[in-house]
């Protein structure tokens, strides 16, 4: 590991462990405030296991965690687009929808038990679910795939993330699916690797903190919480890819790296 990937990687200790520090256990009772906290938690948790898995040479599978990320931010930034309280409500409403949908799927296997299947509770999240359904004008769970009721890539193209969503998105998907494409990152000549090659190992590093600092300007800005420590962050983070321009490579364009903060 070289001076600068260890430089990177402690940068993103230090982010995760001021923000483990100033922002755990917030209080908050607006749904769309609060689903914004929650993905960038979800955020949270994924830079810090990207970084361990990075240490730890399982850089494929940090490349995993890198896509949920992405994930995250245009799911954010897509309930916070516009219709904020509406798309708020939205995903806290199909949160029952899909776990009932997931509990009726084991049915085409498995038989739930009758003393289950009659109880109060069962009949209550069943009838729930099905008025959400009809709420949101879905015929069946079978014709719910996603829970705003778009493709992932035209939640992306309505946020201005077209790039994201066609390049880095689609070719992190690769790694997640076990696709074609992955396979060089395991190999060389005719051997598989139990420690993959960190050929892209910079770029990942520098979107997953592009990623996470704009995830929580998203934050910042919902909460309307001071922007200092941010602007400190971002003037660190700034000083390390200035001081490192000749050695940045980039994931997949040759002309960007992935969430330049304005």
């Amino acid at each position: 590991m070289n001076k600068l990937e260890l430089e990177l990687l402690n940068f993103v200790d230090r982010l995760v462990e001021e923000d483990i520090s100033s922002l755990s256990g917030v209080y908050i009772n607006v749904l769309y405030k609060w689903i914004t906290y929650f993905h960038f938690v979800k955020a949270l948790t994924s830079v810090k296991s990207i970084g361990l898995l990075y240490r730890n040479n399982l850089f494929p599978e940090a490349l995993l965690l890198s896509r949920a990320l992405t994930n995250i931010h245009i799911n954010i930034a897509w309930i916070l687009n516009r219709n904020v309280d509406e798309r708020a409500q939205r995903y806290a409403d199909m949160e029952r929808v899909m776990k009932q949908k997931n509990l009726e799927s084991t049915f085409e296997f498995k038989e739930l038990p009758t003393i289950y299947i009659n109880s109060k509770k069962y009949k209550e999240n069943k009838l729930k679910a099905e008025n959400i359904l009809k709420k949101y004008n879905y015929k069946s769970y079978s014709s719910v795939r996603n829970w705003s009721g778009l493709h992932i890539k035209d939640m992306a193209i309505e946020v201005g993330f077209k790039w994201e969503y066609s390049v880095l998105y689609s070719h992190l998907s690769e790694y997640e699916h076990c696709g074609p494409s992955s396979v060089s990152g395991y190999t060389v000549k005719n051997s598989v690797l139990f420690r993959p090659n960190k050929n892209k190992g910079l770029p990942l590093l520098f979107s997953t903190i592009e990623q996470f600092l704009a995830i929580k300007l998203l934050l910042l800005k919902t909460l309307k919480c001071k922007l200092l420590q941010y602007s400190f962050d971002i003037l660190e983070y700034d000083k390390l890819k200035s001081n490192n321009k000749d050695q940045i490579t980039y994931l997949i364009s040759e002309d960007r790296i992935l969430g330049d903060i304005e």
